[in-house]
C-alpha cells in the first residue's frame, strides 16, 4: 500500500468458520529526511541616487524552491548595511550605501531547511559638491578665509586647500595673486574641486619730498615719489600756491604765497588705506630797502635784504657817476656804508646792481645813504 508521511497504525482480524475473531496492530512509520531546494537570484550592483545615500531596491528575482513533500515558510536574513523589514521577500527594502547579503531559509513541513544567498552591492557614485567663496582682495597680508559651501548625498570624508594642507585656508598671504585650490571627497573616494584667488595688495608709500626754502622765486617743482602702486594727488593744505598738475608726482607750482607753504602728496591704492607725506616749501621774497641810516645807532645801520643769506649772490655799489664802490660776493647784510677799502661814504643816494646766480636774475635800483 501507498503510505503516507507520518505514522500509520496498521490492523489485522481473523475470523474462523465459527465467527470466532481475534486482531493483532503494528504502526508504519513514514519519515520526510529529504531537503528542499532553494536557488537565488544572481548579484545585483545599483548606485545610488543623486540625493540620497541608500536605494529602494525593486524587482528583485523571486527565489526558487521546492519539495518532496509541502513547503512550511520561506524568509530571508540581511548581512551587512541593510536590516530586513521582516518579510518573505527583500524587494521593496531600502538598501544602504555598501555591500549587503541577502541569505533566503525555507523549511518544510518536516522541518528539513535550505538556504542560498546573493549579494547586493550599493555604489555612490555621486561626487560631493563645493562652492568657494568669492574672490577676495585686501591691503592685510592676514587674510581669515572662509571655509567653501560643500555637501555630499552620503557623508564627507575630507575637505582640504592646497595653500597649508588644511581644512582651514586663513594665514598669511604673500603680496600678489594667491590662488587657492580646494578639495573635497566622500567616504566612497568620490571627489570635487574649486579654486578661488587672494590678492594681496601692497601697502604704498608715499613722500611729498625735501622741505625748500626759496628766496625771491615764488615757483619751484615738486618731488613726490611714483607711486609703485595706486595714484597720487597734491593738495595744498597750508598757504597758498597753483599747481599746474595735482597728479604728477613732478608737478610745478606757482604764486607761492610769502612764508610757509604746505603741500600733501596722498597715495590710494585698491583696498588699503590712503598715505601720504607733506613738504613745506618757505618763500622769501627779495627786499631790498631804498636806503639806511649807518649812524651806529643800533637802528637800520646796515643795508639789510631780506632772505640774502640765503642764496648765492653778489652786491656791487655805484656813486651816481657809475663808479664802483663797493663789491661783495655773498653778501651777508652788513654793508655799513663803506666803500671796498673801508672808506666811509658820504651821505648820497648811490645805486646797486644785485646779481642772484641761482635765479640767472640782476636787480638794480638805488639806495639814500642818510647818516
Amino acid at each position: 500500500s501507498l503510505f503516507n508521511e507520518g505514522i500509520t497504525t496498521v490492523a489485522y482480524t481473523v475470523t474462523d468458520n465459527s465467527g470466532n475473531a481475534t486482531s493483532c496492530n503494528f504502526t508504519v512509520t513514514v519519515s520526510d529526511l529529504i531537503n528542499p531546494t532553494i536557488a537565488c537570484p544572481a548579484d545585483l550592483a545599483l548606485s545610488t541616487p543623486i540625493n540620497s545615500c541608500d536605494i529602494i531596491v525593486t524587482g528583485i528575482a523571486p527565489v526558487t524552491f521546492a519539495d518532496n513533500c509541502g513547503i512550511d515558510s520561506v524568509n530571508y536574513v540581511l548581512t551587512g548595511s541593510t536590516t530586513g523589514n521582516g518579510l518573505n521577500d527583500a524587494s521593496g527594502v531600502v538598501f544602504n550605501n555598501g555591500i549587503t547579503t541577502v541569505t533566503y531559509m525555507i523549511t518544510d513541513n518536516s522541518g528539513n531547511t535550505a538556504s542560498c544567498n546573493f549579494v547586493i552591492t550599493v555604489s555612490d557614485l555621486i561626487n560631493p559638491t563645493i562652492t568657494c567663496p568669492i574672490n577676495i582682495v585686501i591691503c592685510d597680508s592676514n587674510v581669515l578665509v572662509p571655509t567653501p559651501i560643500f555637501a555630499d548625498n552620503c557623508i564627507v570624508n575630507t575637505i582640504i586647500n592646497d595653500f597649508n594642507g588644511l581644512n582651514n585656508a586663513s594665514g598669511i598671504y604673500p603680496v600678489g595673486i594667491t590662488t587657492v585650490n580646494w578639495s573635497v571627497s566622500d567616504i566612497s573616494g568620490n571627489t570635487n574641486t574649486c579654486s578661488f584667488t587672494i590678492e594681496v595688495e601692497a601697502m604704498p608709500g608715499s613722500s611729498a619730498g625735501i622741505d625748500q626754502i626759496l628766496v625771491g622765486i615764488n615757483s619751484t617743482v615738486l618731488d613726490g615719489s611714483v607711486p609703485v602702486n595706486g595714484l597720487g594727488s597734491w593738495s595744498n593744505i597750508l598757504g597758498f600756491g597753483t599747481l599746474e598738475s595735482s597728479s604728477s608726482p613732478s608737478s610745478k607750482v606757482f604764486d607761492l604765497e610769502e612764508g610757509f607753504n604746505v603741500f600733501e602728496w596722498e597715495i590710494s591704492y585698491g583696498t588699503c588705506p590712503e598715505i601720504s607725506d607733506v613738504v613745506e616749501i618757505e618763500y622769501i621774497p627779495l627786499k631790498i630797502p631804498n636806503g639806511f641810516s649807518p649812524n651806529n645807532d643800533g637802528d637800520n645801520d646796515q643795508l639789510v635784504i631780506g632772505g640774502i643769506s640765503l642764496i648765492e649772490n653778489e652786491l656791487v655799489i655805484f656813486n651816481r657817476w657809475g663808479v664802483e664802490l663797493y663789491n661783495q660776493y655773498n653778501y651777508q647784510n652788513d654793508w655799513e656804508g663803506k666803500s671796498t677799502d673801508g672808506q666811509e661814504l658820504p651821505e648820497d643816494t648811490y645805486f646797486y646792481i644785485l646779481k642772484i646766480k641761482e635765479l640767472d636774475k640782476e636787480f638794480s635800483g638805488f639806495i639814500v645813504l642818510k647818516r
